[in-house]
């Protein structure tokens, strides 16, 4: 009778979680590689390198469902994801002894902690990579655990940061008695591996047809597919910096701040009194999750060579998600530990801290009315009027346009470049004679969501690549200033453009028709290359 009580209070508490994570999903393409990913399913294409095989195939499935729109069912699989983790969560609690209200108000605090609840509105990797870690978890605590390697190549076939795992993977299945000898051992965890990794021929397979959606390297070839595997192109981002120790302490500073963000100060609190109750109780694991919470944490700022910028902490942050995992099993231990003193104090306590998350983290990561990336690609499709060609300057305008192509069909005809040494070139050489829009390079989506794209005109574009750096600022607002002597000319007059479109947008939202024409007329003078929307404000 308590078993079935039990099962149908995780019900109820799965499918309150559910409905949270639906309300505040994403209803289309989100920032960074979601329109990427979004592609890739629906054109069964290849993603950035390693191709991360798995979540590809598990979003295919969910575009099948006759449900809302393509983006929307893509999106639905880190809404199922989530949850399925949060139950997964609260099953591996159950194991530790934790009663099975507390371990419930354990796996609901992960479930609204402000990376997990993020990454489960929308399409990315992350999640899935945290749900592979939990099932380790889990099976770690087993007597029969002669799948870890299989789920740790799996996991391999998602993320590569799982391999954080390998060590206490190795040690524990060597240490099993019921497999054999240490040789026995060693080839049959190799061969789950290599089991959990067959879905990577999917790369092949896929790459020898010619793809939509493929990246730099093709992996029909050994070469690409080596390339592909050991994401060559990111490796030299993520180790060839020069970081300084300056740099990386503020990179841990960062980590700490994020850490206290997922929860409440109360989740601190109570994830120390947890480390105390795993010392009293259970050393050993003690020992593995600090392990783990330190090689998901410090290790990878140590390792990673990223130079600190806001970007880059950005690019970071969801690395750190297993970490996180590991706080709230920490906080949950220390839900168990009060428990032990009073338990409806701790039951209270949970609560208390569960609706303090859930209202701190609901407003921070709703997406229920995020069609900014949308609107974006949209307007880049209308304003070429679907042909040309379009220079881009990274990930935030390339993945938009990716999506209109390829699945909304819009702009088939349009072509696009990435703003790298010898696009110019190519474009000449291969497009002479379709019309070149360039966007703001280094800019992020807030100047350029309404679809304000700059024509190649006389004057802006050479035969050189490099032929907007040997223009200088020589008169108006930047004449003698820091920004015309560092920026070259095109991105110094966009940005001053940028005054009289927030003028004209100002004078739009006051009903100021007058207002908006004289910045608008402003704006062409400033930069006669800007091509502006009818009717933009």
């Amino acid at each position: 009778m308590k078993k079935n009580l039990a099962s149908f209070c995780l019900v109820i508490a799965s499918n309150l979680l559910l409905g949270v994570y639906l309300k505040t999903l994403c209803p289309t393409i989100y920032l960074e590689d979601s329109g990427e990913f979004i592609s890739a399913a629906f054109t069964l294409g290849i993603n950035h390198p390693p191709g991360y095989p798995l979540v590809t195939l598990i979003n295919r499935i969910l575009i099948n469902l006759p449900l809302g729109s393509i983006p929307f069912r893509v999106n639905l699989s880190g809404v199922l994801i989530g949850v399925i983790g949060v139950v997964i969560f609260c099953g591996l609690l159950r194991r530790f002894g934790i009663n099975f209200p507390l371990s419930i108000l354990g796996a609901a605090l992960l479930g609204v902690s402000r990376l997990w609840w993020s990454q489960a509105l929308q399409a990315e990797v992350y999640l899935l990579n945290g749900v592979i870690a939990l099932i380790i978890l889990s099976t770690l605590n087993k007597r029969n655990r002669r799948s870890l390697p299989f789920y740790l190549g799996l996991g391999l076939a998602n993320h590569y940061l799982i391999i954080t795992f390998a060590p206490l993977i190795y040690f524990v299945f060597t240490g099993e008695r019921a497999v054999g000898t240490v040789l026995k051992k060693i080839v049959l965890s190799l061969f789950l591996v290599l089991l959990g990794l067959m879905v990577y021929l999917y790369l092949p397979v896929l790459g020898s047809g010619n793809p939509q959606v493929s990246w730099r390297y093709s992996p029909a070839t050994w070469r690409g597919a080596g390339r592909m595997l050991s994401r060559r192109q990111f490796s030299l981002i993520e180790f060839s910096h020069e970081v300084t120790a300056k740099e990386k302490r503020r990179f841990i500073g960062d980590f700490l701040k994020k850490l206290a963000e997922q929860g409440t100060t109360l989740t601190l609190i109570l994830a120390g009194l947890g480390l105390f109750w795993l010392f009293k109780h259970q050393r050993r694991w003690l020992l593995i999750t600090v392990y783990l919470f330190l090689a998901n944490s410090l290790a990878i700022i140590l390792i990673l060579r990223f130079p600190f910028s806001p970007l880059k902490v950005f690019t970071v942050g969801p690395y750190y998600l297993v970490a996180y995992v590991i706080l709230f099993f920490f906080a949950a231990g220390g839900l168990m530990y009060l428990s032990g003193k009073k338990s409806r104090f701790a039951f209270a306590l949970g609560l208390l801290v569960l609706a303090l998350t859930l209202w701190r983290n609901g407003v921070l990561v709703n997406r229920r009315a995020f069609y900014l990336t949308y609107d974006f690609g949209r307007n880049m499709t209308e304003i070429t009027k679907g042909r040309g060609v379009v220079m881009v300057s990274g990930i935030y305008e390339l993945f938009p346009l990716m999506y209109f192509k390829l699945v909304e069909s819009r702009g088939s005809k349009l072509t696009v470049l990435e703003a790298s040494p010898g696009a110019y070139s190519r474009y000449r050489r291969d497009y002479p004679n379709q019309p070149l829009f360039l966007t703001k390079p280094g800019g992020g989506v807030d100047f350029i969501n309404k679809g304000l794209l700059f024509r190649a005109i006389n004057g802006l574009a050479s035969d050189s690549d490099e032929s907007w750096k040997k223009h200088l600022v020589t008169r108006g607002l930047f004449a003698g200033s820091r920004a015309a002597r560092e920026y070259p000319e095109m991105v110094v007059r966009r940005y001053y453009s940028r005054i009289y479109l927030l003028r004209a947008e100002k004078s739009g939202q006051s009903g100021n028709r007058n207002g908006v024409e004289r910045a608008l007329e402003k704006v062409r003078e400033i930069s006669p290359e800007l091509v502006i929307p009818a009717n933009l404000f």
